[in-house]
């Protein structure tokens, strides 16, 4: 801790800013701007004879050291300065042979007055150590007992020129690139900077790891994706996440269908992905809604003010808007039972419902096909562990008032039931408006059906534009095709590639253009049974 003291008023520095030499030695408890006993001395003069101080409040909230008889020997005042990682300033800085050989940024060696040491600071470990959950971010406050994070920033852009002989030699000065002093604000490039040599720099990991926070449970939780600062490049948790989602939005660089975060439940999000996958055309995204379960890792509040209504899940969800067949949702989040857990086997964990929404589209792909309906007793049964997880429970009891509820809203229903255990109720996707791909088993057969096609297309690609083509790709989307009724996924097809589709205009263009009709098979969701009670003497032949 430093104080920074000053003779008078208007003359500040880090010692009295005259002949005085000050010594204070602080027991521990107290803080700057609190009156307390001091064992300490000053030397006003060399020589002089040393006093016992002390440091009573001052009318300015400054403090003011004084003998015991009250006599003001010096006016200070106290800041606390926290430490801050060392920083390369000049390339010439420790005699490299090549001023290009000089790492910017960050450095770790022990700094001598005269002389610049090679042994490794040990004390930039605690520089960048993570501050407790309890001190704010923002500015000090000893009342409420937080504390100012300090952040470490460089870039290359404020490398400048050194008055040196050699022009080139350069040096980190703070704001020169705002003031137009630096290589790159000269040149108005980023090359002039790189070109002399300054092209590598060394950095802070903070938290230990790339910038998360190791005091978190859940760096990326949902309690951390909102910082309400409306620049999400300042929320690592925000950004990170995005950045992920963005890496799978090339269908030709990640082979996908199903996409899917679980746990994060952010609206923009969550809407990010939808959007991903609506624009690859390929992939259906299974998102986590608010207003269902808030994880312990993100509220201290009790357990059951952390359980959320459907009502409010439904409410919250329409406000949205979403549209999209190439989204869907599930409620509530499900107990699994933990088999492989080294620490505690069988320990029982809660799940987002996007999980256990995977697991029925992939044991219906594996145990059926993938166009069929991932839900129901048969394939959505998740008690026995059929679609790879051991569900016991679910967070909250479902009536047939809440599935409806849900299922109205385009969510669907994770549901328990007595006899028949706990079941996947629903295969909606977000799709509003009325029609096949209102369902996730036509989304996924078309999912499907694009992807084949268009690798049967690719492989006519810089072909001759003619009949012959034509009816080698009719010839291997119709076998397909027919392979897909005769499991059940369409009851009709028809592919037409003709001149009444690839016109000579189109031929004059390099386009083949053919269309593919399709009648996709609809599931049973609803059954209507009518129970007629006929007499004794009637027959069933009329």
């Amino acid at each position: 801790m430093l104080f920074r003291s000053s003779s008078t008023a208007a003359h500040e520095g880090f010692v009295p800013h005259t002949a005085d030499t000050l010594f204070v030695h602080l027991d521990p408890d107290t803080l700057p701007g609190v009156a307390g006993d001091i064992t300490g001395a000053i030397a006003q003069k060399a020589g002089e004879a040393m006093v016992r101080t002390t440091i009573p409040a001052h009318n300015n909230g400054d403090l003011a050291i004084t003998t015991d008889n009250g006599t003001l020997l010096q006016a200070m005042t106290g800041a606390i300065i926290f430490p801050t990682i060392n920083m390369r300033s000049s390339s010439l800085d420790g005699g490299l042979a090549d001023r290009t050989d000089a790492y910017f940024g960050a450095t770790y060696n022990r700094l001598a007055e005269q002389t610049k040491s090679n042994l490794f600071d040990e004390s930039s470990v605690d520089v960048v150590r993570a501050l407790a959950a309890t001190y704010s971010k923002n500015t000090w406050d000893p009342s409420a007992g937080t504390a100012v994070e300090c952040a470490w920033t460089f870039t290359l852009d404020d490398i400048s020129r050194v008055s040196t002989a050699n022009e080139l030699d350069g040096a980190c000065i703070s704001g020169s690139r705002a003031s137009g002093e630096s290589f790159t604000a000269k040149s108005g490039s980023y090359r002039e900077v790189l070109s002399n040599g300054y092209d590598k720099f060394t950095s802070v990991l903070y938290g230990g790891f790339n910038g998360i926070d190791v005091t978190e449970a859940e760096p990326f939780g949902n309690h951390r994706l909102d910082d309400n600062s409306g620049n999400v490049k300042q929320n690592y948790a925000y950004y990170s996440v995005k950045k992920a989602i963005d890496t799978a939005s090339d269908p030709e660089a990640v082979e996908m269908d199903l996409l899917a975060v679980p746990g994060v439940t952010d609206s923009s999000l969550t809407e990010h992905m939808v959007n991903v996958c609506e624009d690859r055309g390929d992939a259906l995204a299974v998102i986590d809604i608010a207003n269902d379960y808030t994880p312990r890792y993100e509220s201290n509040s009790s357990e059951a003010s952390r359980i959320g209504t459907v009502v409010s899940a439904v409410n919250a969800f329409k406000d949205r808007g979403l549209n999209s067949s190439y989204g869907c949702a599930f409620y509530p989040w499900v107990q699994v039972r933990d088999s492989a857990s080294e620490t505690v086997p069988g320990k029982l964990v809660w799940l987002p419902p996007s999980v256990a929404a995977l697991g029925t589209f992939s044991s219906t792909q594996r145990n059926a096909e993938l166009w069929f309906a991932p839900a129901g007793f048969n394939r959505g049964g998740l008690s026995e562990g059929s679609s790879g997880l051991n569900v016991v429970n679910v967070r909250q009891r479902l009536t047939s008032v809440d599935r409806d509820r849900l299922y109205g809203a385009n969510i669907n229903p994770i549901a328990k039931f007595p006899s028949e255990g706990i079941v996947v109720f629903g295969q909606k996707t977000l799709q509003v408006t009325p029609s096949a791909l209102d369902r996730i088993n036509v989304r996924r057969l078309l999912i499907f059906l694009k992807k084949r096609i268009s690798r049967i297309a690719a492989g006519i690609l810089f072909e001759p534009n003619v009949q012959t083509t034509w009816d080698r790709f009719v010839g291997r989307v119709n076998p397909l095709l027919e392979s897909v009724k005769a499991r059940f996924g369409l009851t009709d097809f028809k592919v037409v590639l003709d001149s009444s589709t690839t016109t000579d205009d189109l031929i004059d263009q390099n386009i083949l253009y053919a269309k593919v009709f399709l009648k996709p098979t609809k599931a049973i969701e609803f059954i209507a049974l009518d129970f007629v009670i006929t007499n004794s003497g009637a027959s069933f032949e009329d």
